[in-house]
């Protein structure tokens, strides 16, 4: 048994003063005041720091050097997860991005088959594309952008075995396919799509669930037709993502976002890709540079393409730039996203019975230290 302490803690639902976590196996048994710590038992003190739950991010393509599209293995795997860990993230979905269907399938084995267990940094997967709307394609390649067949369903049921999100364009999918894979367990997520927004809601109660980075990549909201955006805003089933970095969405719309969805409806995601938590700030995608300027992915073209934060950039922003909670900002980056994926039992708080993941953090919000399973994976 160990200790980790700090001045103060946030548990995920209270704020705790001069108290100490109690972890065994990878796991909190006990969260007690420092005063009531058992004898002889090891402490390590981050004293006056914050504990929080740590990071979870259901939309990493890369980090540390490493984008997954690019290279399928188990050391670039790693590579992803030491990146995240400097932005007090611990657990992600590895989001692939579209592709030919060979190179999906290929990159969806190697991360079934990488090994799971409390250490790992990967929890499941985020499937993004191929099933967009070319007109909002973002960043993914216009040949790999496709309409569904029947034989996706195949290797869909694959996805279904892990916890995951699949963002597609329901104009270009249909409500069947939604319903189908919905029922077989796959996370909807509407996303890269010019979607009416009665579209979007009958995609909704069809069986989707999410919006994938709201207002990127998305019909507007107009005065005769709210679009994707609108619908996102105002149906309260549809839990929205969003990037908070200063340049994928302004200040006055995240601020609409958050008085619109209710409470652990809007939560963060970085969309973040190789350069993250590494040395060098450009790469490949599609044969294409991608360079990290200004504190934004550019392209050749220099429009946005994917983001250059990690979580603990989010909260930051959030903090500095907004009058929310506290205790809520830090929920959009932990428990918010666990309850997405049905991992709020494993995820997201630090009391008796969650795994003990755990960031650290100094008066400034970054990240000091991170723990994954009671295990140091980071320190400054």
């Amino acid at each position: 048994m160990q200790a980790i302490s700090a001045a103060r803690i946030f548990d995920g639902d209270h704020f705790l003063y001069d108290s100490a976590l109690l972890i065994m196996d990878g796991k909190i048994i006990d969260v007690v005041s420092r005063k009531d710590l058992p004898p002889n038992i090891a402490e390590v003190n981050h004293q006056d720091a914050l504990l929080a739950p740590a990071y979870i991010d259901l939309q990493v393509n890369g980090g540390g050097g490493a984008l997954f599209n690019n290279s399928p293995t188990k050391e670039s795997f790693e590579k992803v997860g030491v990146g995240h860990a400097s932005k007090g993230t611990t657990r992600h979905l590895a989001t692939l991005v579209s592709d030919v269907p060979q190179v999906t399938h290929h990159l969806l084995e190697a991360i079934l088959n990488y090994h799971q267990n409390l250490d790992s940094p990967v929890i499941g997967i985020h499937q993004e594309g191929p099933f967009f709307n070319p007109l909002k394609r973002g960043a993914h390649k216009a040949n790999y952008i496709r309409k569904p067949e029947q034989a996706d369903t195949q290797w869909l049921q694959t996805l279904a075995k892990i916890p995951n999100i699949l963002t597609l364009a329901p104009e270009m999918v249909g409500n069947d396919f939604i319903r189908q894979w919905s029922d077989a367990g796959i996370n909807i997520s509407l996303g890269h799509s010019h979607a009416t927004a009665d579209e979007a809601n009958s995609a909704q109660q069809s069986g989707a669930k999410l919006c994938t980075h709201l207002y990127n990549a998305m019909s507007g909201l107009q005065a005769r037709d709210s679009g994707l955006i609108g619908a996102s805003l105002e149906n309260n089933q549809l839990a929205c993502s969003i990037i908070v970095d200063g340049h994928h969405v302004d200040k006055t719309a995240t601020e609409l976002a958050f008085k619109s969805k209710p409470k652990g409806k809007l939560f963060f995601v970085s969309d973040a890709m190789a350069t993250i938590g590494a040395s060098q700030k450009s790469f490949q995608l599609y044969g294409e540079t991608l360079t990290e300027k200004n504190n934004k992915l550019i392209n050749d073209n220099g429009n946005l393409a994917g983001a250059a934060i990690g979580l603990s950039d989010a909260v930051k922003y959030a903090e500095k730039h907004f009058t929310w909670p506290l205790e809520e900002i830090l929920r959009m980056a932990s428990l918010y996203p666990a309850q997405q994926l049905n991992l709020a039992h494993k995820f997201g708080k630090l009391t008796s019975g969650h795994i003990a993941d755990i960031v650290v953090l100094n008066k400034t919000f970054t990240p000091i230290s991170t723990y994954r399973a009671g295990k140091v994976i980071y320190t400054e």
